[in-house]
């Protein structure tokens, strides 16, 4: 069986198991001799010890076949840890990149964190098999040809029904591993949509119950459940059937080669010795294809969810290591970015340019879907760019790489997003190495410190999922906190006070005007008139497009009297001249966002 190795990371996992490999071919050789030995020990015990009645020959012969034994089996252990090794080859190589591809698949599909979660269950079901007796019952399928040899030497006829038994298995066993791959590929998008659901329904539990919608979800979930249970049974009755015929023909070959030893033995062409010993060894030899068969389920799902995962990993690329650069202190630029979601064809944001200095607070204003989180999580750098670049200190966010821009940017979305685990480890980004003066530093410059440790168990308080623990203002307060963490350069909060009320914003405000004053850059999206109030600029979005930008009192005079200049055009009746969008933007009558600036 050739694996597919289209990936680096697939390529260097078969690069590396290859002096694996070889030992593993010199155990299993060392292995099929086993059979031979017990063929041995048969011929010696019936044809030597007891014609001779030599106790001293039985017990000789007996302990040497214990001794056989011991050996077996401490090479069986030492092949099942080659194979442990192997497994080991394909963690190290293929996880590191599989939670990041795993990450980007979540994004980008409809069905979220299920589907993106399927690399991660395909890499357990190449461990699984690697871990299991199915994967040493194909190795030693190989030993076959070593055992038919045997045979032969014993009598042709026992070889032959032995060479017409093995042939029959093998074919049995290729039909089954062709049947089972069709309906294992199809369970995979069940089991992905299944897992979705589930995720739903505790994530959504409230707004569920609340809105009467559980029978709904019941229903969707038993329908999910009776498709998978449905294909399940199908390929399993087929699979039990072949399973089934698999060890019948095993018992069958078995007697057969009982049948014609006796016959030999009856025309005095073979002593029953020889009977017994090629009935073992015909035993011993099919054995491995009934496992590999009543297995068969285990390699079918391994070896398509390798193929999975080094497609995957093919089409994402590792990215290039970026060069270390300094913290940026200085500046950001935006250069007439656009962001454009897959599916859509016209951008969500389009043709922003402007450039904020240290210490600058920037309020993104705008009417509702005009753009304003899009574009705050494309100057945070989670969503890529379609044009443009966004630049700190005049280096553009993709010469940075995650790892590296990440503790220079304090980013806050709108939905808060806090990950189960402690206050702590949110503040700290969960890193492990996080200081805690630093974890409390920034709760303090977030006005959270006191609300923090009034908390069950303070700082160490458990979220729960998504913050739920918590109050939404606490939960948003927290963020806030996380945001500040190790003093960024640049702030990106998304309707950071959409959750407190008068004192909150009053602390929020405190919040900024102390990052202000440390040279942070701050930008934040939301129509809040506290947020208007601490910004040094405004940006005001329109259908995604940067409508006015500047100094907050300049922006204040220029969307004045675009709204006088509105007012006249309404009262005297009249609609400006049509003219190229170019050359003369049509007029909108002001929305309540840009009047209340």
């Amino acid at each position: 069986m050739k694996l597919p190795a289209t990936s680096e990371e697939a390529q260097r996992a078969i690069k590396e198991m290859r002096p694996a490999a070889g030992g593993l071919a010199a155990l299993s050789f060392v292995i099929a001799l086993f059979p031979v030995a017990v063929s041995l020990y048969i011929l010696l015990l019936f044809d030597v010890a007891i014609p001779g009645r030599s106790v001293s020959t039985l017990v000789g012969v007996s302990l040497l076949m214990l001794t056989l034994i011991g050996v077996h089996a401490y090479f069986r252990f030492l092949r099942r840890r080659i194979l442990g090794h192997v497994q080991g080859i394909v963690l190290t190589h293929m996880l590191p990149r599989l939670d990041e591809v795993s990450a980007r698949v979540s994004e980008e599909s409809s069905l979220g964190q299920s589907d993106g979660d399927q690399a991660v269950r395909d890499l357990d079901a190449v461990s699984s098999f690697l871990k299991s007796p199915v994967a040493s019952a194909w190795v030693d399928i190989a030993a076959l040809p070593v055992l038919l040899i045997v045979m032969l030497l014993l009598h042709g006829w026992m070889a032959l029904s032995l060479l017409l038994f093995s042939g029959t298995m093998l074919f049995l066993l290729w039909r089954t591993v062709n049947m089972l791959e069709q309906p294992l590929r199809d369970i995979v998008p069940l089991l992905a949509r299944r897992q979705a659901v589930s995720i739903l329904g505790r994530s959504h539990n409230d707004i569920i119950r609340g809105l009467g919608m559980r029978s709904h979800a019941r229903r969707v979930w038993q329908l999910i459940n009776a498709s998978l249970s449905r294909m399940a049974e199908r390929a399993d009755g087929t699979h039990l059937r072949r399973a089934s015929i698999a060890r019948a023909l095993l018992f069958t070959a078995t007697g057969t080669t009982l049948a014609i030893g006796a016959a030999l033995t009856i025309h005095d062409k073979a002593s029953p010795a020889v009977t017994f010993a090629a009935a073992a060894l015909t035993w011993l030899a099919l054995e491995p294809l009934v496992n590999a068969v009543v297995g068969a389920h285990q390699f079918v799902a391994a070896r398509q969810g390798w193929t999975r995962m080094d497609a995957l990993l093919r089409a994402v690329m590792p990215p290039v290591a970026p060069v270390r650069l300094p913290p940026p202190n200085r500046k950001l630029d935006c250069e007439n970015i656009a962001v454009l979601y897959s599916g859509l064809r016209r951008a969500i944001v389009q043709n922003i340019q402007f450039s904020l200095q240290a210490g600058d607070v920037l309020a993104i204003a705008g009417p509702a879907a005009c753009g304003k989180s899009t574009l705050l999580r494309a100057i945070a750098g989670t969503i890529p760019l379609a044009r443009g670049k966004i630049r700190l200190d005049d280096a553009a966010l993709d010469q940075w790489g995650e790892d590296a821009l990440g503790p220079h940017i304090g980013y806050m979305p709108q939905s808060i997003q806090l990950i189960e685990g402690s206050v702590a480890d949110n503040i700290g980004r969960f890193d492990p190495e996080a200081d805690p003066q630093n974890v409390v530093a920034a709760g303090q410059a977030a006005y959270a410190h006191e609300m923090i440790v009034k908390l069950p168990e303070g700082y160490n308080t458990l979220v729960g999922p998504n913050g739920s623990r918590l109050s939404h203002s606490q939960a948003q307060r927290i963020a806030l906190a996380r945001a500040l963490y190790g003093e960024p350069l640049l702030l990106a909060l998304d309707e950071p006070t959409a959750q407190v009320d008068l004192a909150g914003e009053q602390m929020f405000s405190q919040s900024i005007d102390g990052a202000r004053k440390r040279g942070a850059i701050t930008i934040l999206a939301g129509n809040a008139n506290s947020l208007v109030q601490v910004a040094t600029h405004i940006l005001v979005l329109r259908d995604g497009a940067m409508l006015d930008f500047g100094p907050k009192e300049e922006v204040r005079q220029r969307m004045a009297e675009r709204r006088k200049r509105i007012k006249v055009e309404q009262e005297a009746g009249r609609t400006p001249p049509a003219a190229a969008p170019e050359a003369q933007p049509q007029q909108h009558p002001a929305s309540e966002t840009e009047t209340s600036l």
